[in-house]
């Protein structure tokens, strides 16, 4: 069994675009990943190549059995999630089933479905409202300015709103 202090890594969405970068990233950085991802019947039994590695893809009727087999095979197992938004809740209601910690990265899905889901279950998770590059960089831009410049915002609310489809 190949494991590390961090332990084994799963990236659901490994296919898309996110997952993808994530996968690739982890690879070249030498973090161990677990050659599994779920995807739809169009990629169950595929095989697909991320980042130099042969990722086995399992369709949605396989989940719950493959999951709780990595899960014994790795106890250190976290799932880090990217995919779409209708599957965000059905994997966090997974997730949580099978008692594996995990980074949900996909925005979308029933927040407070996905939170309440999350509470009762005492699973450790990660849940990012929204993880694009632009918005991260902001973020981290804010929490920079607030650190040097303490105070600067007090008083202050912030939001981040999408644009209506009319703007």
């Amino acid at each position: 069994m190949e494991c590390n202090i961090f332990g084994m890594y799963f990236v659901n969405g490994c296919t898309g675009k996110m997952g993808k970068a994530v996968l690739e990233a982890a690879v070249s950085a030498g973090i161990h990943i677990v050659p599994v991802s779920f995807g739809g019947l169009k990629n169950a039994g595929k095989t697909v190549q991320v980042g130099g590695k042969d990722i086995q893809m399992y369709g949605p009727y396989e989940r719950e059995r493959i999951l709780a087999s990595i899960l014994n095979d790795y106890p250190n197992l976290i799932v880090v999630d990217y995919t779409v938004p209708a599957a965000v809740n059905d994997n966090v209601e997974l997730y949580c089933k099978i008692g594996v910690p995990f980074v949900m990265g996909t925005t979308g899905g029933d927040r407070n479905r996905l939170y309440k889901t999350v509470e009762s279950s005492k699973i450790y998770a990660v849940i990012s409202p929204q993880m694009g590059k632009q918005l991260v960089a902001f973020l981290a831009t804010m929490e920079n300015m607030a650190e040097q410049f303490p105070g600067v915002f007090s008083g202050y609310t912030l939001q981040v709103l999408p644009l209506s489809a009319s703007s």
